[in-house]
């Protein structure tokens, strides 16, 4: 786990230098890059104990961290984009996030279920938070 932590770590530190490189390198910064830079900020942000955490306690930016980068964190995951609602329903029920989060959490689950528990207990906590995920449409 240190690994695989200290190798994120390491990817993160490189998308920020390279990221202070292109917006520093413009002298019109566009808003494009601005936003890289806030991804990056955020992302930095977030990775302090976002993995740590559960999901009930995180706050937006560890939930859009988690969102992002769970396949990273673990090894053989999709990422979450996979487990966007199909449905079209937009809200939980009020005991969906915390039954999701145990689910995600319970290790006589396949890998591929507890990839697909985690991404939906990050998007529901969100959801509750009157957050977004990713564009609908």
């Amino acid at each position: 786990m240190i690994f695989r932590r200290s190798s994120l770590h390491m990817k993160i530190f490189v998308l920020i230098i390279s990221s202070l490189i292109v917006v520093g390198s413009s002298d019109n910064a566009t808003t494009d890059n601005d936003d890289d830079l806030t991804q990056v900020i955020s992302l930095e942000r977030a990775t302090g104990s976002c993995e740590d955490q559960r999901h009930g306690n995180m706050d937006y930016e560890c939930l859009k961290f988690m969102w992002k980068f769970y396949h990273i964190l673990r090894d053989g995951w999709m990422p979450c984009n996979n487990y966007k609602q199909k449905s079209g329903r937009r809200n939980f029920r009020k005991s969906d996030c915390p039954v999701l989060s145990r689910k995600c959490n319970t290790r006589n689950r396949t890998e591929n279920q507890k990839n697909a528990f985690c991404c939906k207990s990050v998007l529901c906590y969100a959801t509750k938070m009157n957050r977004i995920l990713y564009e609908r449409r």
